[in-house]
């Protein structure tokens, strides 16, 4: 029953993906956006680091590849936000790692993290998620406030802790 649940998370969060990835394209080809400045682009560069606390861990515990997954998506995130251009490879790489990762490691979560405190882990992804959206809505709106800013690194933070809870578990 477990893995029946597990399965049909997995598949409405790849879902997710494929719509998520589908309108941020539609979006940004339909739309003229503003370019972001790297004076608010570099906080979310360095957030985009958070993530090798949890990819130590995971090194330091012998799950390499869950290590070597979270070390690629700091230097994807990283090297998007270093000079970003919303038309670029870089940017659906962006997109689509950070995409693969959210699902491999929210899989990995469901797997490992005990069932008592698997309440917690769902209200911080539901949190994160949250943050990601109106970092998003916000962006659009508001490039020249950095109240996206902020929530952007919000979303990084809690994807951080999320990401340290399932590296203690594994």
């Amino acid at each position: 029953m477990f893995y029946v649940i597990q399965l049909t998370l997995t598949i409405s969060i790849l879902q997710y993906v494929y719509i998520d990835i589908t309108l941020c394209i539609v979006n940004r080809i339909m739309c003229k956006y503003e370019p972001i400045p790297f004076e608010q682009s570099k906080y979310i560069m360095i957030s985009s680091s958070f993530f090798l606390v949890p990819a130590s861990i995971f090194y330091y515990n012998r799950h390499y590849i869950y290590g070597h997954g979270l070390f690629v998506t700091s230097l994807v995130s990283m090297n998007y936000w270093y000079n970003v251009q919303y038309n670029s490879w870089r940017r659906y790489g962006d997109l689509l790692w950070s995409k693969i990762a959210f699902c491999m490691y929210f899989t990995l979560g469901i797997q490992t993290i005990p069932i008592k405190e698997q309440p917690i882990y769902i209200m911080v992804t539901i949190a994160l998620i949250a943050n990601y959206y109106v970092s998003n809505s916000l962006s659009i709106h508001h490039v020249k406030q950095y109240e996206w800013v902020w929530c952007h690194m919000i979303f990084h933070l809690l994807m951080t802790v999320n990401l340290y809870g399932i590296a203690q578990h594994v």
